[in-house]
């Protein structure tokens, strides 16, 4: 399966109104590997899934430049479940 065709098919959390590709999910090709954006009127937040990171902010547009920052960055994959 090409990646875009993965891509397109992965899920979006409830909520989220952007994902950013981590340099994981460049390297493994699990698009599962991004920084997810949820944004609110007055709020916005981010959580990396590979690493956990978070972030939080009162202003929303400054969301989206600190989440590719971190995306474009993390090499993190967490550690399977068993």
């Amino acid at each position: 399966m090409s990646a875009s065709v993965q891509s397109a098919q992965t899920v979006w959390s409830d909520g989220v109104t952007h994902r950013f590709l981590t340099r994981a999910a460049e390297i493994t090709g699990n698009h599962d590997l991004a920084v997810e954006v949820s944004e609110g009127q007055v709020e916005a937040s981010s959580r990396c899934a590979g690493c956990g990171h978070r972030e939080h902010t009162w202003f929303p547009r400054e969301i989206h430049g600190r989440a590719q920052q971190h995306a474009e960055k993390c090499r993190a994959v967490p550690r399977p479940t068993v």
